[in-house]
């Protein structure tokens, strides 16, 4: 009997059928269906899919037709981006499904645990799954070995198409190619020439926030200044910190291309990470067409690297500030912490009063310094230090040239030192290979005796330059001493 002498009843129980005077149940079925990427040529087999399977149930007289679970251009190795899928098994296991037909496992899911998980579950619920070019019925298999070896083919097909698109990305980057059609704040993608090109309606933006940066505005004032401009970000929203920072950083505005910048952990996850060395990066220099000049650009990451050095005496990396006159330039003499800006406003007459305090406080790290400056009085302490300074001020250069002439006699002292002593120590390489040849019979005695000489009298050179260097180093202590 055909599907249409069955009587219609609601989803969640199953529909009834006569079979002469014997009454049997429709098999309530569905299919799932996935294509990997949503090109022309998937979308094509993708609706085929659909097609096929739904004229495949309605045909069977022992099925009722429940519907088509469809994900088009999602990822197989996850499964929890795959809305429909999700959809089936809810509603299979709530009593809605007997039955899902797939095109094969990996159709179903690339990930063995994700399979074996699902199915699983579907068995506990007596659903079964029709795998149709392996021939397999979950509910029919009394072990789960057969399922576990097709996923586990599945999966490694999925790893190795996976890294076959990696090398060809790769391969890409290596040419000096744009990966993905992406193009960045200020630019738009050139589809003919698969190139970026300025676009003239954004490109003052950029060359503005450049600017001011270089003229040593942080990220955040930038951002608000934008915003006080009713410039849009570049998601349409407000700018923010991070959004200025990634344009500064952004080696495309100067025209280079800097590829691999993240990678994909594996497969499975999909999870991108950044890539700090651990894969090939590629770098390609005036690729298109800048936006800002070479010496803007060196400008802004002079300033960016010195502002990312500055380390905290626990050897965290500080945050720079210049909101303030005083920002990142005061730091406590006991615990070695920067000074930070606080206010408060009186209420009688709403007047802010600002105050800088040692930043361990608000950090709760024990500091004994509980001392808090207003910044009237900052200002009238920096007044006077700057005052000191320009009056002595030969006294503390002459005391700051000396200082860096130490250090330099110093480093070259040291350099000469290790010099002579590479020297010492490849002569007496020499001469012991020189040992070793004779011990060969590869030279005769008097030539061994002969070299012998002009080695050891040359490390005796050595080493008395060595000394000559140590008398130096010491003579200067001591003065530096006197």
């Amino acid at each position: 009997m055909s599907n249409k002498n069955a009587r219609v009843i609601a989803p969640t129980s199953k529909t009834m059928c006569l079979k002469g005077n014997v009454k049997y149940k429709l098999i309530r079925t569905c299919a799932y269906c996935r294509v990997s990427t949503d090109n022309e040529v998937q979308k094509t087999s993708y609706d085929s899919q659909r097609i096929h399977y739904k004229n495949m149930i309605e045909e069977n007289p022992d099925w009722e037709f429940v519907g088509i679970y469809a994900d088009e251009g999602i990822t197989g190795t996850q499964t929890k981006k795959r809305e429909q899928f999700n959809q089936m098994m809810s509603d299979a296991l709530n009593g809605k499904i007997d039955l899902i037909l797939a095109k094969s496992i990996s159709r179903f899911a690339r990930n063995t645990v994700d399979t074996l998980n699902c199915v699983r579950l579907l068995r506990e619920h007596n659903v079964d799954v029709y795998f149709e070019k392996e021939n397999i019925h979950t509910l029919g298999l009394s072990n789960e070995l057969f399922l576990t070896l097709y996923s586990a083919f599945a999966q490694a097909e999925s790893e190795s198409i996976s890294e076959n698109v990696k090398a060809g990305v790769r391969m890409k980057m290596k040419r000096g190619e744009l990966v993905g059609k992406y193009a960045p704040f200020g630019y738009l993608y050139d589809k003919d020439k698969d190139i970026i090109i300025p676009d003239k309606s954004k490109k003052d933006i950029v060359t503005y926030i450049f600017e001011e940066y270089a003229k040593g505005v942080g990220f955040r004032t930038i951002a608000l200044n934008l915003n006080s401009l009713g410039i849009p970000s570049p998601s349409n929203l407000k700018w923010c910190h991070a959004s200025v920072r990634r344009i500064i950083i952004n080696e495309k505005y100067v025209g280079d291309l800097k590829t691999g910048k993240y990678y994909t952990e594996n497969v499975l996850t999909h999870k991108k990470k950044v890539n700090y060395g651990e894969k090939e990066q590629y770098f390609t220099s005036n690729h298109h067409e800048p936006i800002i000049s070479r010496e803007l650009w060196d400008k802004c990451q002079e300033i960016l690297t010195i502002r990312s050095k500055i380390i905290k005496p626990d050897g965290n990396r500080d945050k720079f500030s210049r909101k303030y006159p005083f920002s990142s330039k005061i730091f406590c003499g006991i615990c070695g912490e920067r000074f930070i800006r606080r206010s408060y406003k009186i209420r009688s007459n709403g007047k802010e009063i600002a105050y800088w305090v040692c930043r361990s406080h608000r950090n709760k790290i024990e500091c004994s310094n509980l001392i808090h400056y207003k910044q009237e009085e900052l200002g009238d302490i920096f007044v006077i230090a700057y005052n000191k300074l320009f009056q002595d001020s030969d006294k503390y250069i002459n005391s700051f040239m000396k200082k860096v002439n130490e250090v330099i006699n110093q480093e070259q002292d040291n350099l000469n030192h290790k010099k002579i002593q590479d020297e010492i120590t490849k002569h007496e390489i020499k001469l012991s290979n020189l040992i070793d040849l004779q011990l060969d019979g590869s030279i005769s005695k008097e030539i061994l005796n002969q070299k012998n000489k002009e080695i050891t009298d040359k490390i005796k050179e050595y080493e008395q330059q060595l000394k000559d260097t140590e008398n130096v180093e010491l003579t200067r202590k001591k003065t530096r001493t006197n």
